[in-house]
C-alpha cells in the first residue's frame, strides 16, 4: 500500500517540525515519521534546557506565526557579556549597539517545541504518522511497519544517531568530547536586567542565560568533571557580575560533535542533528539547523521540480556557513582550555570590545543576520 506526499520527514524534534511548517505554508504536503507518538510532548516537558534563539530564528519563527505562542516565556537578550575568569579582558555586545530590539532570546526548549508542534498540527498539509522503525529508504519511497510511502523528498531530521543517516551509506565523523553539560537554576540578589553572561575557566564554560523572571536564571555548564564543582564555585565565577543566592541542578547530559561528511543522497537530505551535531557553545545547534531548513525551503519554493538538483545547490550553498559555525565554536572551546594563551586572549578580548567594525561583525554571526 502506497501513500504519497509531496515530502516525507523522518523525525518529529525542532527542525523537522520547522522544516514541515516552511513547507506546509508554501503549500506541499508533509509526512512526519515520528517513533515516539503520541508521548512526544510529555517527554518534551520534562526537557529544561533553556535554548538561546539568535535573532535570526526569531525572525524565522515569526515568519512560521509560531512567535506569538512563545512570547510569553521568552526572556530578550539585551546584552551579552563574555570574559574569562582570572583575566581583566572582556567583550560585551549589546542590543543597541546593533540596532535591534534584542540580540536574540532565551526560551525554554519544552514551551518552543509545543509551539511547534501545535502549529504543525493545526495545518492541513501535515501529517503525523506514529512508526516503531523505518526498515528501508529507497530514495522516494519509504517503508516502515509494513508500509510504504511514497514522496518527492525525503528529510532526514531523525537526530545524532540517526538511522536514516545511516540507511543512506552517509559516514559521520564523531568526536566524544568526554565533557558533560549540567544546568543549574539559580536565583540572583539583583534583577539580571537580560544580560548574559559567557564565563571561560579552567573548569570549562558557564553561560548565565536569564529568564522571564528578572531574578532568575539558568547556567549551563559545560567541562570535564565538572560533577565536582560545588555551589560556591558557581557563585564565584560570577563574583563581581551578578550574585547568586541560591543553585539547585536540574539536568545533565554527555557533550559530543557528529558532522556527516555529506548531506545529500539523490532525492534525499540530513536537516538538523542528523547533519551536524556541534558542540553547544554560544546555542549554535538549533539555530544552525533552522537556519538550513529555512535556506532549503526557500531553494524549493523556486524550484521543486528538479529535487536532486535543488538538494546539491542546497548542500553547496549551506557548507561554507555551516564549516564557519563549526570551526567558530570548535576553536572557542578549546581556545580558552589553553593557559599560556591567558594574556593574548585578555589583551584580544579589550581589543575586540574597542573595534565597533569587528566587534558588529561578530554579533551579526552570532545573531545569525550575516
Amino acid at each position: 500500500m502506497y501513500e504519497k506526499t509531496d515530502i516525507i520527514i523522518a523525525g518529529a524534534g525542532l527542525v523537522g517540525l520547522s522544516f514541515a511548517c516552511l513547507m506546509a505554508q508554501q503549500g506541499r504536503t508533509v509526512r512526519l515519521l515520528e517513533t515516539h507518538l503520541p508521548d512526544i510532548l510529555t517527554q518534551s516537558r520534562a526537557n529544561h534546557r533553556p535554548l538561546a534563539l539568535s535573532y535570526g530564528s526569531y525572525r524565522t519563527l515569526t515568519s512560521l506565526t509560531i512567535w506569538e505562542a512563545i512570547q510569553a516565556h521568552a526572556s530578550p537578550l539585551l546584552a551579552v557579556h563574555v570574559s574569562e575568569e582570572g583575566r581583566l579582558g572582556f567583550t560585551k555586545f549589546t542590543a543597541r549597539e546593533m540596532q535591534k530590539e534584542a540580540l536574540g532570546y532565551v526560551v525554554p526548549l519544552s514551551e518552543l517545541y509545543r509551539a511547534l508542534y501545535t502549529r504543525a498540527a493545526s495545518l492541513k498539509k501535515v501529517f503525523y504518522t506514529g512508526i516503531s522503525h523505518i526498515k528501508k529508504i529507497d530514495q522516494k519511497k519509504i517503508v516502515c511497519d509494513q508500509k510504504t510511502y511514497e514522496s518527492d523528498l525525503f528529510v532526514a531530521a531523525d537526530g545524532t544517531q540517526s538511522a536514516c543517516r545511516t540507511m543512506l551509506n552517509i559516514i559521520a565523523d564523531e568526536n566524544a568530547w568526554g565533557e558533560t553539560a549540567i544546568i543549574y537554576q539559580v536565583s540572583l540578589d539583583k534583577p539580571h536586567d537580560f544580560v548574559a553572561y559567557e564565563r571561560f575557566t579552567e573548569a570549562g564554560v558557564f553561560a548565565l542565560l536569564p529568564l522571564k523572571n528578572p531574578h532568575q536564571a539558568q547556567i549551563v555548564q559545560t567541562g570535564k568533571n565538572n560533577n565536582d564543582i560545588d555551589d560556591k564555585k558557581i557563585q564565584d565565577v560570577f563574583a563581581g557580575r551578578i550574585t547568586i543566592t541560591s543553585v539547585k541542578k536540574i539536568a545533565e547530559y554527555p557533550l559530543k560533535t557528529v558532522i556527516a561528511r555529506q548531506q545529500v543522497v539523490g532525492t534525499a537530505v540530513l536537516l538538523g542533528n542528523s547533519a551536524h551535531t556541534i558542540y553547544p557553545v554560544a546555542a549554535q545547534g538549533f539555530n544552525l539547523g533552522l537556519h538550513d531548513a529555512a535556506m532549503l525551503a526557500d531553494l524549493l519554493l523556486k524550484n521543486f521540480t528538479h529535487i536532486p538538483e535543488v538538494l546539491l545547490a542546497y548542500e553547496k550553498k549551506v557548507r561554507p556557513h555551516q564549516q564557519k559555525i563549526i570551526r567558530f565554536t570548535g576553536q572557542l572551546s578549546t581556545w580558552f582550555e589553553l593557559p599560556f594563551l591567558g594574556r593574548a586572549r585578555g589583551l584580544g578580548m579589550m581589543l575586540l570590545n574597542g573595534s565597533g567594525v569587528l566587534k558588529r561583525r561578530i554579533a551579526r554571526e552570532m545573531m545569525g543576520i550575516s
